[in-house]
């Protein structure tokens, strides 16, 4: 289960792959460069998710958008995390220890898995 999911400066999106999160997603991009238009153009068919567009920012392959606009990056972040709603609670727990028999592998024998004797005390 996703809580929720952020992406920080993709330079792509599909939403078909995401349309599932799309209350849970915050994309955080800028407005200018190569990827901008394409990550705006599909982030509008994700109607129900959260973008941040930095002006004047240039997405480029080298970009540190948490290291050019930290103040802008942790405002959105605490923003949307405020207002995403949390998963349905899930059981999450593991199954209960089963107890019964072990069935060893074929051509292992209970010996074979004794420690070996090597005559000293441990």
């Amino acid at each position: 289960m996703v809580a929720s999911l952020t992406l920080l400066g993709p330079m792509t999106v599909d939403p078909q792959n995401i349309a599932h999160l799309a209350s849970r997603l915050l994309v955080i991009t800028g407005d200018q460069g190569p990827t901008a238009e394409n990550v705006r153009a599909a982030m509008a068919r994700l109607e129900k998710s959260s973008v941040v567009i930095l002006p004047g920012y240039s997405l480029l392959g080298w970009s540190d958008l948490v290291a050019d606009r930290p103040d802008e990056i942790s405002s959105a972040l605490l923003q949307f995390l405020g207002q995403v709603a949390s998963p349905p609670a899930r059981d999450v727990a593991p199954p209960a220890e089963k107890e019964g028999e072990i069935t060893l592998a074929v051509g292992i024998s209970e010996n074979d898995l004794k420690p070996e004797s090597t005559g000293r005390a441990t």
